[in-house]
């Protein structure tokens, strides 16, 4: 049966009950966030860095998007009486340029008093809010960047901050005055384009058509002014002024970070620049912080090198670029390897219990670090996708599995030292077991590994198939290998193509190949928890997301055309599942050619498109509206 018994639906409950209420009461004991949240370097595992000085392959245009192909090198261990080929090359396109930049807004209210860390580590102090200011710095840092990667231009536009002294009375009657102090002409002029209303600057990265995947038009939220403490009348006539360099840019960030002292809200920012390229995709207004600023520092704070940040920014642009890859890094925060897909509600059931209510009462510091608590390795992420308005997305993917690039990602797995999917994990043991059968999770682990071209793809969720099934009933490429050891594979290395003709081979930030231990737990031991409910009997009112995870996950046997067999009749009859195929059409009957059978075929050229796409739209979604046709 599709549906899971009681107990395991009760055990499954009170596991995740416990670990997120535990969650919850150390969250609020923490009285600030910890440092290694705010540690963007901590998303850098098995990362590429997006070559120096060279151009790319030609790229391709798609729709509203440039994107280039490169290739994820996978190897297997070799072993004796197993013909698997011992390298797997998966092709894989980045997004290297977008047709319209993404709209960013000044309108939520998180994080209004940053609170940062002082040098004995036991004291904080406040330091306003310069979260919104920064991200728009940031996102000229990353697409100048980029442009100089790739030997194209920048320049800026005719949208500009207004510029204002000091002994300008009523300057924040003109707007949110954003104070630099002493500058040279060139500095000034860019502040005024990275704080301009509108779009500022233009990163172009092929023609007039496509911009850098980080470019950004402000459109709402307080008007910001550039105060400097000396009247620069080149300013004005500074048409001449060119936009600076990436190396340039870090200075002038470095120099108001000093002014302002705003502590590690620069790291934070970069966080959120990160996941900018999302909101683009989306066709979303990015939401920043409303920015709270102090005055100026007399004393100035020590200008912050940012030495790993000018090493790591090839690496963040590779991270950053392709909306669809850094999404399911993303929502693996929710993914739990023991969970089967029937059982994700009574999963998710407890954690929509804690986080409810935090994100209703927009308490944002309380919900980071909760997710940081479960997977530690993604709180940086989760910090910039909070302080650009990602939370609108979590409870309706906690109730339905219903989110934009919510599908797992194993490249974006492996080079973000994450799982996502149990296809992560190389399980253990022996593939048969109890002499003639094999678990359903190990069927499509081997599917995957030795059977056509459709099945290279993954699932379209994380969440493992239940049960055991007949060794017999397996595909024939999969009892081939059904005696093998278990079958070991590993991350090798990207493969940039270049222009040239050239190819470079990119280990990753960690330099990973040769390594299998790609993913340490990166969960948080449970705590114990008084809440005697965890004793009780649970009823799960909700069971969306299970049935979403189930239909997908049993949808991905027909990406070949194998359908099922007699053994999986009782799975495939259930509610949950049964509209996978037309009610007249028996896969377990060989009796002879149906009536149906041109249905069958559009149904499993469906399915196959679905699997080998990349796509925001919802599995779930997709999968019924196609059901509803046949």
């Amino acid at each position: 049966m599709a549906a899971p018994s009681n107990d395991d639906v009760q055990h499954t409950w009170s596991k995740s009950h416990k670990l997120w209420h535990s969650y919850a009461q150390e969250a609020r004991s923490q009285a600030r966030l910890s440092p290694d949240i705010i540690k963007p370097r901590n998303l850098l595992y098995g990362v590429p860095a997006l070559p120096n000085n060279c151009r790319l392959a030609t790229a391709i245009a798609k729709s509203r998007s440039l994107v280039v192909q490169g290739q994820a090198i996978w190897k297997f261990i070799r072993q004796a009486d197993c013909n698997l080929q011992e390298e797997i090359v998966v092709p894989r396109e980045l997004t290297i340029g977008i047709s319209q930049p993404t709209t960013c807004m000044a309108t939520q209210s998180s994080f209004r008093n940053w609170t940062d860390h002082v040098a004995n580590g036991d004291e904080a102090c406040e330091s306003g809010n310069y979260l919104a200011i920064l991200i728009l710095a940031w996102a000229y840092i990353f697409s100048k960047g980029h442009v100089e990667k790739q030997g194209e231009s920048m320049h800026y536009s005719d949208f500009s901050a207004p510029i204002v002294n000091n002994q300008l009375d009523d300057a924040e009657a003109v707007g949110l005055c954003v104070d630099v102090a002493q500058v040279d002409a060139a500095e000034a002029r860019w502040w005024e384009a990275v704080l301009a209303p509108g779009q500022g600057w233009h990163a172009v990265v092929s023609g007039p058509t496509y911009l850098a995947p980080w470019s950004v038009t402000y459109q709402g939220g307080p008007r910001f002014v550039v105060k400097v403490s000396t009247i620069l009348p080149s300013v004005r006539d500074g048409d001449q002024l060119h936009p600076p360099s990436s190396e340039q840019a870090f200075e002038y960030l470095s120099r108001f970070c000093a002014l302002h002292d705003v502590g590690d809200q620069v790291s934070a920012a970069l966080t959120a620049t990160l996941t900018l390229p999302i909101y683009n995709s989306l066709g979303r207004p990015a939401q920043l912080p409303v920015p709270n600023l102090l005055k100026a520092r007399r004393i100035q704070s020590e200008k912050p090198a940012f030495s790993e940040e000018r090493h790591d920014l090839p690496y963040y642009l590779t991270l950053s670029c392709t909306a669809n890859m850094l999404g399911s890094v993303i929502w693996g925060v929710f993914w739990e390897p023991d969970v089967d897909c029937n059982l994700v509600s009574p999963w998710f059931s407890p954690i929509l219990e804690v986080l409810t209510p935090i994100t209703e009462a927009g308490d944002h510091e309380m919900l980071l670090k909760a997710l940081a608590l479960h997977r530690p390795k993604l709180a940086p992420l989760w910090l910039g996708a909070i302080l650009t308005g990602f939370t609108t997305f979590i409870i309706p993917f906690l109730r339905s599995l219903n989110a934009p690039y919510a599908r797992p990602d194993p490249i974006a797995s492996v080079w973000t030292g994450s799982s996502q999917s149990f296809m992560d994990l190389q399980g253990s043991g022996p593939y048969v077991q109890d002499g003639d059968e094999m678990q359903r999770v190990d069927r499509w682990r081997l599917l995957h590994d030795v059977a056509n071209l459709p099945y290279k793809s993954t699932p379209l969720v994380g969440w493992q198939p239940f049960g055991r099934m007949p060794l017999a009933s397996t595909e024939l490429e999969v009892y081939a290998h059904a005696r093998c050891e278990r079958h070991k594979r590993h991350y090798s290395n990207w493969r940039w193509f270049l222009a040239d003709g050239s190819i470079i081979e990119d280990c990753g930030f960690k330099n990973l190949n040769n390594s299998w231990n790609l993913f340490p737990n990166s969960q948080c031991p449970l705590s114990e928890t008084n809440d005697a409910r965890t004793d009780q009997r649970v009823e799960i009112e909700d069971w969306q997301a299970s049935e979403a995870a189930t239909r997908e996950i049993f949808a991905w046997p027909f990406v070949g055309g194998e359908g099922h067999g007699r053994s999986e009749a009782e799975i495939y009859n259930h509610p949950w599942v049964a509209d996978l195929l037309d009610n007249d059409t028996d896969c377990s009957d060989s009796s002879g050619a149906s009536s149906n059978d041109n249905e069958l075929k559009d149904f499993q050229a469906d399915i196959m498109n679905r699997f080998l796409s990349d796509t925001p739209d919802s599995p779930r979604a997709k999968t019924r509206v196609r059901a509803n046709t046949l």
